[in-house]
């Protein structure tokens, strides 16, 4: 459950985190949620078309919205993949919100 300007509700989401720390004992992934509301362009967001990803509506990752997530507990399906370009460019975002250089 989100609080503030925490995201809230089912969405789908783009995991950031390596296959090791996915396949771990702890259970956890480093994930991104994404929503439909594209009418607030950001920096930090990367809009999404479909069917990339799976998605059927356009949509905008948040960058700014990193998440640890409880695989088992909060992850239902697999949609699909993004591309390398799309990869990219949150990428460069997460830089830019990280002060990464």
């Amino acid at each position: 459950m989100g609080v503030g300007h925490e995201q809230q509700g089912l969405r789908p989401v783009l995991i950031i985190s390596e296959d090791a720390l996915n396949h771990s004992g702890f259970g956890l992934v480093i994930a991104l949620p994404l929503t439909t509301n594209t009418s607030q362009r950001s920096r930090s967001r990367v809009l999404v078309n479909p069917p990339e990803g799976g998605l059927t509506a356009l949509s905008a990752i948040m960058c700014e919205q990193i998440l640890r997530l409880d695989a088992e507990q909060r992850l239902i399906k697999k949609l699909g993949k993004v591309s390398s370009q799309t990869l990219y460019q949150v990428s460069l975002r997460l830089a830019l919100i990280l002060g990464i250089e």
